[in-house]
This record gives C-alpha cells, sequence and structure tokens, in this order.
C-alpha cells in the first residue's frame, strides 16, 4: 500500500492513527524501507523494503559460502 492512512484502515485503525506513520519513519530512517515515485512514463509509487548495509553483507557472504 501507498498509503498510511489506507494501511491504518486495513489493520482496523482509524485512519488519523498516527502509529504506523511513525513506524515507517522509524524503518526508513533505519534503511529498512524506501519510498519510490513513478516518473512521468511509469506512475507507480510504493514501498521498498531494504536489508541495512551489514545484513546485507552477512547475507552475500553466507550465498558465497554454501
Amino acid at each position: 500500500m501507498t498509503n498510511w492512512r489506507k494501511l491504518n484502515l486495513a489493520l482496523g485503525k482509524s485512519a488519523g492513527d498516527t502509529k504506523v506513520l511513525d513506524h515507517i519513519k522509524e524503518l526508513q530512517a533505519a534503511g529498512y524501507l524506501g519510498r519510490y515515485q513513478g516518473n512521468k512514463y511509469n506512475q507507480s509509487r510504493g514501498w521498498s523494503l531494504y536489508l541495512p548495509e551489514e545484513e546485507s553483507n552477512l547475507l552475500e557472504f553466507m550465498d558465497q559460502a554454501a
């Protein structure tokens, strides 16, 4: 979902509850969540999930060791 108010409603909370928005901001600050905007050719918008650098390197190392 691209709208935190719709996410609140899907979770059974009031649309204006800011807890979900606060958690989204926290995940963005920690590097787990990124926002992407569409361009004039691709109008899709949404969220991307990321692994912070250390975890990403650890997973890459584990894949190489396997």
